[in-house]
């Protein structure tokens, strides 16, 4: 397998991604990923590595729930195959049932996994108070551990020369890009960003 290969697969699962054993007896884990109808291209991306490790898999797409009276947008609901990968990637990535980060993933951090983050977890922020503010950019991984997020702050510096900050959301903590960085960041991620996460670069 690639590295570019294990990369995205890596990329998917950590990032809005989820692996998981389903069906009675089965021996591998599956990656399923739910995401806005809209974001058919990230879809896409996710099916094109899935075919060529090569593994299977179903696309769906579940009702909405709507009994609390909101109306919520469709979406598409993709489960691979059960595959040795997912079995490994899984045991690497699950401590006592919680997804942590595998160090291994840094190893393999570039723009295209920090832009797969983005699309999935991050958002664009612009303080309105000011004509001229520049935005900022979080990437919100509030379910990561505090040490987590200061390994992955580590490899932005080391790897892009990216300053991030630790952002305190309630109990837990997400990671900021300053104002100062936001062009960095966008020029990093800006080639790998698919037609329908351009708004979140303000596009």
């Amino acid at each position: 397998m690639s590295k570019d290969l294990n990369k995205r697969l890596y990329a998917f699962s950590m990032f809005d991604g989820y692996l998981g054993y389903f069906g009675s007896g089965t021996r591998n884990a599956s990656l399923v990923i739910n995401m806005l109808k809209v974001h058919e291209d990230y879809m896409l991306k996710v099916r094109l590595a899935l075919e060529e490790v090569p593994v299977g898999y179903s696309i769906s797409e579940p009702v909405p729930y709507s009994k609390d009276g909101f109306i919520r947008q469709q979406q598409t609901r993709l489960q691979s195959h059960s595959h040795p990968i997912f079995t490994k990637i899984h045991d690497r990535m699950y401590i006592n049932g919680r997804k942590v980060l595998d160090p291994h993933m840094l190893t393999l951090m570039d723009a295209e996994m920090l832009a797969i983050a983005f699309m999935a977890d991050g958002s664009r922020y612009v303080d309105r108070r000011w004509e001229d503010s520049k935005p900022s950019y979080r990437l919100h991984l509030n379910d990561w551990s505090y040490g987590d997020l200061m390994l992955l702050k580590k490899s932005l510096k080391d790897t892009f020369g990216l300053e991030v900050n630790t952002r305190k959301k309630g109990i837990r903590y997400d990671l900021a890009v300053p104002n100062a960085y936001s062009n960095l960041f966008e020029e990093t991620i800006d080639v790998h960003v698919l037609p329908s996460f351009q708004y979140k670069l303000g596009r």
